[in-house]
């Protein structure tokens, strides 16, 4: 008998102690900081204690834990760095939805969601869904429609496999970032979202360095812009951005770069190679009148100096005559831009043309349509 009770004993300890091992302590699941995840009590509380016991750990590679099979109910938070690990994770599994309503975000004057600031190395995993439920609210806020997701002064961003939907106002925004890799996303709206969709499914902004974007699925919507930019007159620097592999699907736009006159500064070295548009209205686009009244057109002399862009591998159709639009100022004119293996045709009947205004580059392989670019700068 007690040499039975005594490998029973054994047998209990290495049990829990298998427990102990196969339960990591640097894993923070927001049901243990006691989340719901009915979708109907408010889970925000639980979301920043995990969040802050996640970045405060010294372990390697902490993990903040949203399960599976969950819906949580989550109001405006701000998820701030900079974290004690250098390498914190985020694995989303379940789903996250926005709150009910307006009150929200106008009692808190927020312009993102869920909003991750001065934190450097994230990695963002998982199948899950962040539903900003924006119909709720979109007839009450049209001036104050917030983004789903954002990046500010943040440092080794990777996000894959994330679905977002229904947003008021954009979903993924990036500003002050260096090195962020977005891969595999799948970004929905419903067409009858008011701008389509209420903004871009990805937008980069001021101080946005080194920047992948691949595999994405976008529509309806904005498209994926570089901008705006230099609304205020200040002087900006967006450089090294890559977008390839992206399925545009009855957006107001595909490739976009927008700049305001009043701004100065530069935008260089972007690239958007392998892109799929369906029924796009505008599926290559720069635009360095953003925003301006025409009244104020001859008044303003500064600019953002956008160069080595290329366009490369689009097909698809065109919902709009001009599939190739590029709109540059005649003070700081774009330079160096290429257009190459480009087939896009008319969504319906008749045929799309190109349009350039102060636009300098080359052109490689079939363009279609033709290609306006002029090779080089007249001299004055």
């Amino acid at each position: 008998m007690q040499v039975l009770f005594t490998i029973l004993y054994v047998l209990t300890i290495l049990s829990i102690m298998s427990s102990v091992i196969s339960s990591p302590i640097n894993h923070y699941n927001v049901l243990s900081y006691g989340a719901v995840g009915d979708g109907n009590e408010d889970d925000t509380q639980a979301f920043v204690e995990a969040w802050n016991a996640a970045c405060h750990c010294d372990e390697d590679t902490p993990r903040l834990v949203v399960p599976e099979d969950k819906t949580f109910l989550v109001n405006p938070i701000n998820f701030l760095g900079p974290c004690k690990s250098g390498n914190i994770e985020v694995v989303l599994s379940g789903t996250i939805i926005a709150p009910d309503g307006s009150n929200p975000w106008m009692e808190n004057n927020v312009g993102r969601w869920l909003a991750f600031r001065d934190v450097h190395g994230l990695n963002i995993t998982g199948d899950g869904m962040l539903d900003g439920r924006g119909e709720r609210w979109w007839d009450f806020c049209k001036h104050h429609r917030v983004k789903i997701l954002g990046f500010s002064n943040c440092t080794d961003v990777h996000m894959r496999g994330i679905n977002t939907a229904r947003s008021g106002g954009g979903h993924i925004f990036i500003f002050g970032c260096e090195n962020v890799d977005l891969a595999f996303l799948n970004i929905q709206a419903p067409a009858t979202s008011p701008n389509t969709d209420g903004d871009d499914c990805i937008s980069m902004v001021d101080r946005t360095y080194n920047v992948n974007i691949t595999n994405v699925d976008c529509g309806p919507g904005h498209g994926i812009s570089i901008g705006s930019l230099g609304a205020n007159g200040e002087v900006v620097d967006v450089q090294n951005i890559t977008i390839r592999d992206i399925n545009f699907y009855g957006t107001t736009n595909g490739a976009r770069i927008k700049t305001c006159r009043a701004g100065r500064g530069r935008v260089q070295d972007v690239y958007f190679y392998n892109i799929n548009v369906t029924e796009v209205k505008n599926p290559i686009i720069i635009d360095q009148h953003y925003g301006e009244k025409k009244s104020h057109s001859t008044k303003m002399r500064a600019g953002v100096h956008i160069s080595d862009v290329q366009f490369f591998g689009f097909f698809g159709t065109s919902k709009s005559k001009v599939a190739i639009d590029l709109n540059c100022s005649e003070n700081v004119p774009c330079t160096n831009l290429s257009l190459g293996n480009i087939r896009l045709g008319p969504a319906e009947s008749g045929e799309v043309t190109s349009t350039c205004n102060n636009a300098f580059g080359s052109t490689y392989g079939v363009v279609r349509p033709k290609s306006c670019l002029r090779y080089q700068r007249e001299s004055n």
